[in-house]
């Protein structure tokens, strides 16, 4: 048996690798269909890492704003794996519950999963009945402060990497330098 990952990243690297007409004519049916099979993979995987029973037909049947309600609100013990999913399925679906939304939130901001969280927050930039969530605004400025230190961290690191650069260039010169000299100093006793 493929393994998930397997399927996946094949599957990826084929919608960049080939257009809509290749895709028809190579693999026998459109990028439509691929979208559908990565989306059936990438759930099936997700339910599978939550430890859910949830056959995946059924998965695709279901109202996705009535799974995601009863996922958050069952007695299932909320691991941020399952806060995952059901981040996942807000944001893919478009499930525009702003008590859902709000606590979804609420658990992903108090567990610190910054980059579900901001895509959580497009979600309500895009819907005006989200704008209204509690604490929205301090979450906007806390994800806004972490996008911005880890712009800082990357800045420091790219400027410690020219230094190192600049140093090895440098010394790279100097070694050409004394080279030069060396090899002018020996051509002189040699002749």
């Amino acid at each position: 048996m493929v393994p998930y990952e397997t399927k996946i990243r094949c599957m990826c690297c084929l919608m960049r690798l080939l257009d809509p007409d290749q895709f028809q004519a190579i693999l026998g049916y459109d990028a439509t269909s691929a979208c559908i099979t990565l989306e059936r993979l990438l759930y099936s995987r997700l339910i599978n890492v939550c430890r859910l029973d949830l056959p995946m037909p059924t998965f695709m049947e279901q109202n996705k704003a009535h799974l995601a309600r009863s996922l958050l609100s069952s007695g299932v013990r909320q691991n941020m794996e399952l806060l995952h999913l059901i981040a996942c399925i807000v944001v893919d679906y478009e499930v525009v519950d702003r008590k859902l939304v709000s606590d979804l939130l609420n658990k992903l901001y108090g567990g610190r999963q910054r980059e579900i969280v901001s895509r959580l927050l497009h979600i309500c930039r895009l819907y005006p009945s989200l704008a209204r969530i509690d604490d929205l605004a301090m979450v906007w400025r806390d994800t806004a402060d972490w996008m911005h230190n880890k712009i800082g961290i990357f800045i420091a690191f790219f400027s410690y990497c020219s230094s190192l650069i600049v140093e090895c260039c440098l010394i790279v010169v100097d070694y050409c330098c004394f080279v030069e000299d060396n090899l002018g100093a020996y051509r002189r006793e040699a002749a």
